[in-house]
């Protein structure tokens, strides 16, 4: 039976919440269900108001005192007893998964960051100072400098601090490019994002995200269609050598580089049956993660996250087919929206856009983008008003806009991703637009009102 365990008042934040209620679904959809060990934001409020986190004027400066405060001999002693109450057998074999519990209700927003380089040791005390370090880390990812998560939070009208989720496991060693280190990670993990229209949006990875361990940046990630990974219906897999599989999808991160370039073996074996059943208890959001080495002839997978979701069935808007903006396009969320005015955001110098959007909404949201690897640096407030966004980029090699389309979908403003650029200037001479995106089947566009 796994073990699960809570610290502190109260009860644990929406992450926890809702994979403790998916426990016995996992279990009829033969996944493993992990031990866990949730913290409440209670149990760190008072390390948080000893940091000086609480009052510091800048969130650089929250996230420098994080860092460097302690956790008192309580607060430690009660982490530790925590962990080495889960199964022996989990603590010998197994990693240590640190993840920020956010407090919305969301699917995949990314906005809190997970650690997973910690390797169990001989040493407790090293190894609990490792753990200790990693959660500061995620606690410290609520305060990000462009305050993303601020800022989210008050458009969702949540004011609880995050909390810590705890879970041991399978990982194993690769080597790193970038500095010729060797990470720990899990081998494969799948985000599921849901299906509608028999479709399902899918991501597949090595490790949980490219900000799940250090030094793994998103360059070693193709892109790639869900449908194009796993067949829901079909019950068919990714042959990893075919490039046509892997079509471009800005929205979500895939299929690690090296396997594509790997003999022929499926990804995500045995994931098939599970997805369908764990469907059975409604549409959702989930990451899972192979418990196993791969290839294997019985693969394994366990449960990391489970969320219900509701998407619409976004009509295509009635519009003069001569209305529609020819552009090149890719899009995220399932939306339509008419929008009034247009805003160009300099990815530059974003104040004068944060000024713009405190005091307009629904406006059309323009923004010119080297490369969409761009936008992890742009900060939400600059177009958090916004009836909708559309994202130029003059590159498509690395584009990270994963964590981006999270809190976008979840805002229900629709993306629009284009490298015409050079179709700005006509935008913006008129004023009025109706945006339609429907992710799941790739389509949208963009149309004069």
């Amino acid at each position: 039976m796994a073990v699960e365990i809570t610290l502190g008042n109260g009860k644990p934040n929406f992450k926890t919440s809702t994979y403790r209620a998916a426990r016995q679904l996992a279990g009829r959809a033969n996944f493993q269900y992990l031990d866990n060990i949730a913290i409440t934001p209670s149990f760190f409020r008072h390390f948080l108001e000893r940091s000086g986190a609480l009052s510091a004027k800048t969130n650089e400066d929250a996230q420098k005192r994080i860092c460097r405060a302690e956790l008192s001999p309580r607060e430690l002693s009660q982490v530790k007893d925590a962990v080495y109450s889960l199964p022996a057998e989990g603590l010998n074999r197994l990693c240590l998964f640190v993840r920020s519990d956010e407090p919305w209700q969301g699917a995949g927003t990314g906005l809190g960051e997970s650690y997973i380089a910690i390797r169990f040791r001989k040493s407790p005390k090293a190894f609990i100072d490792s753990i200790a370090y990693s959660i500061k880390l995620a606690l410290a990812s609520q305060f990000d400098e462009l305050g993303n998560v601020a800022e989210f939070k008050r458009l969702k009208g949540a004011v609880e601090d995050f909390g810590i989720l705890l879970m041991p496991v399978f990982a194993s060693f690769y080597p790193n490019k970038a500095d010729s280190r060797k990470i720990f990670a899990p081998s494969i993990s799948v985000n599921f994002l849901g299906k509608a229209y028999g479709n399902a949006l899918m991501q597949c990875s090595r490790g949980f995200s490219s900000k799940s361990y250090s030094g793994a940046r998103a360059a070693e990630y193709a892109r790639g269609r869900s449908f194009s990974l796993i067949d829901l219906d079909g019950n068919t897999q990714i042959d990893c050598t075919s490039s046509e599989n892997a079509t471009f999808h800005p929205g979500m991160e895939t299929i690690p580089t090296e396997c594509i370039e790997r003999n022929r073996f499926h990804l995500t074996s045995g994931l098939d049956a599970r997805v369908s059943k764990l469907l059975e208890g409604g549409n959702c959001y989930f990451e899972a993660v192979r418990k196993d080495h791969y290839p294997s002839k019985n693969p394994q997978w366990a449960l990391t996250q489970h969320t219900l979701v509701d998407f619409p069935l976004v009509s295509r808007p009635p519009v003069d087919s001569a209305s529609i903006v020819p552009l090149a396009l890719d899009v995220v969320g399932m939306e339509v929206a008419r929008t009034k005015g247009v805003h160009e955001v300099d990815p530059s110098e974003f104040q004068d856009s944060i000024d713009f959007n405190r005091e307009n909404k629904g406006y059309l949201a323009l923004c010119h983008l080297g490369s969409l690897d761009g936008t992890k640096d742009l900060p939400l407030s600059a177009f958090s008003n916004a009836g909708a966004v559309i994202f130029a980029y003059s590159q498509r090699e690395n584009p990270t806009l994963s964590h981006l389309s999270g809190y976008l979908r979840e805002l229900k403003i629709p993306v629009l991703i284009t490298p015409d650029y050079g179709e700005f200037e006509k935008i913006k001479k008129h004023g009025n637009y109706v945006v339609y995106a429907n992710e799941f089947l790739d389509g949208g566009f963009l149309a004069r009102a």
